[in-house]
């Protein structure tokens, strides 16, 4: 059995939580406007912007369950970019095998989602602007590429010259 680089698959999984905060963020920054609109009807329960917006989001409810598929679609296209990587490289397909199977369960969990790890991600883009979409465009762009290189350098990390923990 191939012996698996421990390192390599931390990495991976670094570079896929920010792989899927970056692609969600470029998502919530093209919806800035009903984010807008929902935070202010949470805020003030007579809010009626909601009506302005003619979308495929009939009620805000629908609007809310798309916000998990943002997520979702983060996840898959950073597996997908981690396996393009990794395939490029020619790593085992056992560490994008490991990590999909390390970061679905916090993802699913919902951990990704709450606490201070998104308390972290939310801070970045409010140094730049105050504007929901310019903080969610800036934030989603930088989390991306962040992501990219993490998996890119992670992939071009040489397995025989580091000290393998192996999957005997």
């Amino acid at each position: 059995m191939k012996k698996i680089n421990i390192k390599i698959v931390l990495a991976q999984c670094v570079s896929l939580i920010f792989l899927i905060n970056g692609i969600k963020r470029l998502i919530l920054s093209s919806q800035a406007e009903k984010y807008k609109c929902l935070i202010d009807y949470f805020q003030n329960n007579e809010s009626n912007c909601w009506k302005q917006f003619q979308s495929q989001y009939k009620t805000m409810a629908n609007f809310i369950v798309f916000d998990a598929y943002f997520a979702l679609y983060g996840f898959i296209i950073g597996i997908i970019l981690i396996g393009v990587i990794n395939w490029q490289n020619k790593k085992s397909p056992i560490y994008i095998t490991s990590v999909l199977f390390i970061v679905l369960i916090p993802f699913a969990t919902g951990i990704l989602k709450k606490g201070i790890i998104n308390n972290t991600f939310n801070t970045f883009g409010g140094l730049f602007s105050n504007d929901f979409g310019v903080k969610n465009l800036i934030g989603g762009i930088f989390f991306t590429l962040i992501g990219l290189l993490i998996s890119w350098k992670s992939a071009k990390w040489n397995t025989s010259t580091t000290h393998n923990s192996g999957l005997d």
